[in-house]
């Protein structure tokens, strides 16, 4: 059910009762008739509203070249009828209420990546390690970087978020016509991106071979295209001793987030803005405008402000 005037009613005798003025609660209800606007026309209903919407928003406004001080009294309109929409039951948590705007200009900590840098990132990544001497078996080791090495291009060359690997099952895979599927999720769209040729043989070789190896070590049954070779199912834990050794091997990375978002900026000087936008999965273009050349210092300052390290 969309957001209405007459919710906003509520929430004003909301804040009246909770002790707020008659002009802040009129302030906050004037920013929040734009806010449900918002919501209503990009078809949300408050109970699916997520962290990621509600940055959305925050950039449609910064779009607005109004100020950071503006921006947070926004910021706090938002929190204060959210607070009320959990008070109500209507949704069983705050999304906005861990995300903070600072006033003050964060300096740039890493830098946005060239496709030749992130491909040497690529294949600089060793799937077979030297072994040292009396060091215990490492089968399983290499097969976790050979799984690893299909993570990280798929990251590299199709831009694929963290948030998605864990989604991607063998069904959504189509060899013969060099595709992959990325599932959608209530953050991003499902779309459909092309595999290089070396791609296709490596995962090819990864399905047959080493997902199947990593199966029979670990005695696990499981849809999902990547396997963690522990006890668990979360491949989380992949993810993050990813990161760990490619930062050892390349001081200028900080986080996954930070190669998809070279990546997206590296297609917005090759492609529209609208592909981009449907590569990416993103649900707002303006979540692909963040990445214009236009907007590099900000992306920078987002990716290091919104995407916390694995």
């Amino acid at each position: 059910m969309n957001t209405t005037a007459s919710d906003l009613t509520e929430f004003t005798s909301y804040m009246i009762a909770a002790g707020y003025s008659q002009q802040t609660t009129a302030g906050t209800v004037k920013k929040l008739k734009k806010f449900t606007q918002w919501i209503n026309e990009q078809n949300i209903e408050p109970i699916n509203l997520n962290y990621n919407d509600i940055t959305a928003y925050i950039q449609h406004n910064k779009q607005r070249a109004i100020t950071t001080g503006t921006l947070n009294q926004i910021l706090l309109a938002v929190k204060h009828y959210l607070n009320y929409l959990v008070k109500a039951d209507i949704i069983p948590y705050n999304p906005a209420l861990a995300l903070q705007l600072k006033n003050a200009k964060r300096k740039t900590i890493h830098q946005l990546l060239n496709p030749e840098e992130l491909e040497t990132i690529y294949k600089s990544y060793k799937t077979e390690l030297p072994l040292k001497p009396n060091s215990p078996p490492q089968a399983l080791n290499q097969l976790a970087r050979k799984r690893n090495k299909i993570v990280l291009s798929l990251i590299v060359y199709q831009g694929i978020a963290a948030d998605d690997i864990k989604n991607i099952e063998l069904k959504h895979l189509e060899l013969r016509e060099g595709k992959i599927i990325v599932p959608g999720t209530r953050r991003s769209n499902e779309r459909t991106l092309k595999l290089e040729s070396h791609q296709i043989f490596d995962l090819y070789d990864y399905i047959n071979e080493t997902r199947k190896a990593i199966l029979q070590a670990t005695g696990k049954e499981n849809k999902q295209l990547f396997i963690s070779v522990g006890s668990g199912g979360n491949v989380q834990n992949l993810l993050h001793k990813l990161i760990t050794e490619l930062r050892a091997s390349h001081s200028c990375l900080k986080n996954l987030e930070q190669l998809r978002a070279s990546v997206i900026t590296n297609w917005l000087k090759l492609y529209n803005k609208r592909k981009v936008q449907y590569m990416a999965g993103h649900r707002y273009v303006s979540s692909t405008e963040a990445y214009e050349a236009g907007n590099i210092e900000q992306l920078q300052e987002d990716v290091e402000r919104y995407y916390p390290i694995l």
